[in-house]
């Protein structure tokens, strides 16, 4: 009786937590050949023009869409795969800690020469003070 009832409390609590994130309409961003403007855990969050057009300097190589910051902003994660792994990403909102999580997945591939790659995504800013978590599996 007790095991049942605790197997329906996580049950419950899980289903509220997953109610708090809602998966995010993101553009998500192949840019070659752009050093990037990184942190040390290789991530990178622009929220401005000015950190932007800074961007835009640093990679002359690549051709870097418009973005209205007023509604919109630019997170990437770089990190190293094997040339044919492939990327799962998905971009959720959790409401109520107004904070955004970036999720990306690596499903390995055969091959074992190591790639460079950054994620990018132009994401909808849907409140100001927010949190970007990125979490990489």
């Amino acid at each position: 009786m007790r095991l049942s009832i605790l197997l329906i409390l996580i049950i419950l609590i899980s289903c509220a937590r997953e109610d708090n994130l809602n998966e995010v309409v993101a553009k998500f961003l192949e840019l070659k050949g752009c050093p990037n403007l990184l942190d040390s855990n290789n991530e990178l969050v622009i929220t401005n023009e000015d950190d932007y057009l800074l961007l835009k300097s640093d990679c002359s190589d690549s051709k870097l869409p418009d973005i209205n910051f007023a509604d919109s902003f630019l997170v990437s994660k770089t990190f190293i795969i094997g040339c044919e792994d492939q990327i799962n990403r998905h971009l959720f909102y959790d409401s109520q800690k107004n904070k955004y999580v970036y999720n990306i997945e690596i499903i390995k591939g055969t091959c074992k020469i190591a790639v460079i790659v950054s994620n990018w995504a132009i994401v909808p800013k849907f409140k100001d003070n927010y949190t970007v978590e990125f979490n990489l599996k």
